[in-house]
């Protein structure tokens, strides 16, 4: 048998939405990044704008024996908004700071990426020990590509509007000295940043892979930890509306 689980609109106007969502495990295992608010389906403002993000207002919880991480869709990573603890219930009511930051943001301001250079059927990029991995990246956002570590000694990371594209430099930066401190690449994507491919300047795109530029979804996740026999929660979310990328 499968886990009990519903999402329902309470009330929604231009400015807010209420939502409840309720869940008893039966057998299935934990939630795992399940989407639990989609923001395209939201009503749109009277100029017609789709909803873009939200901001917690108020959250009613009613949590037992597992633990709800509740997260905002980022890019290749996806941020926790509130982690709520098992055989806990209360309320938080953040409506006097004018939400939490919108799923809209990311919590870090710069997101960084640690850059090592492996040897993986020849020289690749190992961004944060993940071999060549095909990253996105939000548009509006700092991403610095940190080359300290000594195996980035003649191996410069720079850009192209994809496999085979010209280089691209808008809004990309270097500093300091390849495989000393302080060296790192930086880069400030804009609504208008085509989608990338990162590559070694001296070896070619061997070495990279593609970097996707997306608009951050504003959508609101769920994972449950330790969930067992009889677990459950009851949530009930106020949510302030946002009709613009921040």
């Amino acid at each position: 048998m499968a886990d009990i689980v519903s999402s329902k609109i309470l009330s929604e106007n231009v400015r807010e939405v209420v939502y409840q969502f309720n869940y008893q495990y039966v057998d299935t295992g934990n939630e795992s990044l399940v989407t639990k608010i989609n923001v395209s389906d939201l009503q749109a403002n009277s100029n017609g704008d789709p909803c873009t993000g939200l901001r917690i207002l108020n959250c009613n919880f009613n949590v037992a024996g597992m633990q709800i991480k509740v997260l905002k869709d980022g890019d290749t990573q996806d941020p926790i908004m509130l982690n709520l603890t098992e055989d806990q219930s209360g309320n938080f009511d953040f409506s006097n700071v004018g939400g939490l930051p919108s799923t809209t943001q990311l919590t870090e301001a710069t997101r960084t990426y640690a850059v090592t250079v492996v040897n993986s059927g020849g020289n690749k990029f190992a961004l944060g020990g993940v071999t060549n991995p095909a990253i996105n990246l939000l548009k509006n956002h700092t991403y610095v590509f940190d080359q300290s570590d000594n195996t980035n000694a003649g191996h410069q990371i720079a850009f192209k509007q994809g496999a085979g594209g010209a280089a691209y430099t808008t809004g990309v930066t270097t500093t300091g000295t390849l495989g000393q401190a302080g060296s790192k690449t930086t880069i400030v994507t804009t609504a208008d940043t085509p989608d990338l491919f990162y590559y070694c300047v001296a070896h070619g795109e061997g070495m990279g892979n593609t970097a996707s530029l997306v608009n951050p979804t504003g959508d609101v996740l769920f994972s449950t930890v330790n969930a067992g026999a009889n677990d459950s929660y009851q949530i009930v979310m106020r949510l302030k509306k946002n009709y613009k990328v921040q």
